[in-house]
């Protein structure tokens, strides 16, 4: 299964930033990837607390808003229109999923870099789709 990046078509977020890893002898710059493929499902107990580069709330927009406007053309939409509401968005699916089965995706956020997406609670009534973005490499997480 492969997921639009998470600033594009229907997602939005802080804006997520490449990482630089350095080490006595090297210097490795680590970029995101336009796609994020999601590699399975974790329950969110066996995930633990790793180590994260960073944390972003994800959150669906509406795609109107999300083109620019080009103020030489004329808007033509229709009364009859679907209310933004009512249109189902890819987000809100995985976040509903997430959170009743109580689990996480594991997607690839770069070559060889990884994260995970799952829902978190603030309180008891407030959930979100969260992103947890992992220091780069296969073997972050001693599983």
């Amino acid at each position: 299964m492969k997921l639009v990046h998470i600033d594009r078509h229907g997602t939005q977020t802080v804006p997520v930033k490449g990482y630089t890893h350095v080490t006595d002898f090297s210097v490795r710059p680590y970029h995101i990837s336009d796609v994020l493929d999601v590699y399975g499902f974790v329950p969110v107990a066996d995930i633990g607390s790793p180590m994260a580069i960073s944390r972003h709330l994800i959150l669906p927009t509406n795609s109107s808003r999300t083109s620019v406007a080009n103020p030489n053309e004329a808007d033509i939409t229709d009364d009859n229109s679907a209310d933004e509401t009512t249109t189902p968005s890819f987000c809100v699916l995985l976040h509903g999923a997430l959170k009743v089965e109580n689990m996480a995706a594991l997607v690839t956020v770069g070559l060889n870099w990884f994260g995970f997406i799952y829902s978190w609670a603030d309180s008891k009534k407030k959930s979100n789709l969260m992103i947890t973005i992992l220091p780069p490499g296969s073997d972050v997480i001693p599983w």
